[in-house]
């Protein structure tokens, strides 16, 4: 397998293991907020120490997951996931453990998605688990057997597929611009949930799709039109980036403002999204604030 292929199956391990992460991130944080505002003080702090678990989970996979692991002689995607597996043992199993507390000890909190959203962070936990015993089991020399593993948000080949649609950097650029009706294109249907969760509390209209085909067809059924478009790269059916050319070659949509949200972090990328149209990128977890920041200047 050719050096940029290895470093993109590397980026898509670490893309798939972000996600779990982004969302046990994403409703602490959100749960915190929301007793807080009910003046529950009880749970915040076992919220807490899900959120900096999850902190140091995702430190974790930055550090183990550089896009230069791979220059160490003798380090294998396999390896890679073995030593990350010893590095989040611990705050995984704080993240287990008290999820399942705050569940038995708020069986009456007052306010009903505290249960949903705590059974979602433990599935998080679970699937980040599952990822890794993927990543550990990964050949890289076995292509055929690449194809077939599953890491949990689709097959490594959708990889291949976006590596197929994005060429290499060869200098040279472009960009377009504006707000309302938000569609949120992911694959993972926690991110889509979360987002949809985080936007609509802000006041914003969001519409949900989980490929690019499911977003093509909000887009020409939407009514009241689409204003802005949060975009990830790697899914099923159609990938992000070729969703992106289509609408930024198409007089119904050009106009509309792309942000790209994903994991995918390589620079090639972050560049050719920005190329043919993409009016930002923002890598998975992101702050809020700037998620905010960036649709508001639209």
């Amino acid at each position: 397998m050719d050096k940029r292929t290895e470093e993109a199956y590397l980026g898509k391990a670490r893309h798939n293991l972000k996600n779990p992460v982004n969302a046990i991130l994403g409703y602490s944080e959100m749960l915190i907020e929301d007793c807080e505002e009910e003046n529950l003080d009880d749970p915040i702090t076992d919220l807490k120490k899900l959120y900096q678990a999850g902190k140091d989970i995702l430190n974790a996979i930055d550090t183990n997951f550089d896009e230069k692991a791979l220059n160490d002689s003798g380090k294998t995607i396999a390896k890679i996931g073995k030593e990350t597996e010893f590095a989040i043992r611990m705050p995984l199993n704080t993240i287990i453990g008290y999820s399942e507390l705050l569940l038995e000890d708020n069986k009456d909190i007052p306010f009903e998605h505290f249960h949903s959203d705590i059974n979602k962070i433990t599935e998080s936990g679970k699937m980040l688990e599952k990822e890794l015993s993927s990543i550990i089991e990964f050949d890289s020399e076995d292509v055929k057997g690449i194809r077939k593993q599953n890491l949990n948000q689709g097959n490594l080949s959708m990889v291949k597929d976006v590596l197929d649609s994005i060429n290499p950097i060869d200098p040279n650029d472009k960009k377009p611009k504006e707000l309302g009706n938000i569609l949120v294109v992911d694959d993972n249907k926690n991110n889509t949930d979360l987002l949809d969760k985080r936007l609509s509390k802000k006041g914003h209209n969001v519409i949900t799709a989980n490929n690019g085909k499911e977003a093509l067809l909000r887009l020409t059924t939407d009514s009241d039109g689409v204003d802005v478009i949060l975009l990830d790269i790697v899914m099923p059916e159609m990938n992000g980036y070729e969703l992106l050319k289509f609408i930024k070659n198409d007089k119904r949509f050009f106009e509309i403002p792309v942000i790209m949200i994903s994991s995918m972090d390589d620079t090639d990328s972050i560049y050719r999204c920005i190329e043919i149209g993409a009016d930002d990128y923002i890598t998975k977890p992101f702050e809020k604030s700037i998620l905010d920041a960036r649709i508001c200047k639209l």
